[in-house]
């Protein structure tokens, strides 16, 4: 799925819903041809309440991932117009921050992961949407996504090693979304996870 810079798309089913407890991991394949946010979590009402980067492509190519309350990190740098895997997992067993690129561990970090839920807020997770500044400048992105996972467990070293490079589908323990974007009705394209419910991605102008 492509996003031009004045777009974006998003999962539907709210935060509560899809994640129970704080562990989490979002995984995606993504081609940048600017820097730009990549991922973030998003207030459904009111952005001016919860608007938090998870992962952002900076001008030099730098990949930044982080959530709030954790400590961000750097997972090294790519050319623009390429493709790469990113995965960023948070364990809250171990209170840690994983971040992996092209299918490596590539940083982590420790900390206490803020939820919107705290504050009684619901949040849907946004791709290539402009306007968090915990990760960098905030900007919107102009890039292509492929192959969206969205996870209620945190993913491991091994999982991620072993299918960063392969197109999944559900049912899976934790899995709760799959979007591999490569069709689409109207502006939605299909949830492929087998999940309790059936979630497509909206595409939003």
């Amino acid at each position: 799925m492509s996003v031009t810079g004045a777009d974006f798309f998003r999962n539907t089913v709210q935060s509560p819903q899809l994640f129970p407890t704080r562990n989490f991991s979002v995984e995606f394949w993504f081609s940048a041809a600017t820097a730009g946010v990549l991922a973030s979590e998003v207030d459904t009402i009111d952005t001016n309440l919860w608007d938090k980067g998870i992962a952002e492509i900076l001008a030099d190519g730098t990949v930044r991932a982080g959530l709030p309350g954790v400590p961000n990190i750097d997972l090294g740098k790519v050319d623009f117009n390429t493709w790469h895997h990113l995965a960023v997992a948070y364990d809250d067993s171990n209170q840690t921050l994983k971040g992996y690129l092209d299918g490596a561990l590539s940083g982590s970090s420790i900390g206490v992961r803020q939820i919107a839920g705290d504050s009684g807020r619901n949040y849907v997770i946004c791709f290539g949407r402009g306007g968090p500044k915990n990760l960098g400048p905030g900007s919107y992105l102009v890039g292509q996504f492929d192959e969206v996972r969205i996870w209620n467990i945190a993913i491991d070293d091994a999982w991620v090693s072993a299918h960063w490079n392969n197109s999944i589908d559900g049912p899976i323990s934790g899995l709760g979304e799959v979007l591999h974007l490569d069709t689409a009705t109207g502006n939605t394209s299909p949830d492929s996870s087998a999940a309790f419910y059936d979630d497509p991605a909206l595409h939003v102008p």
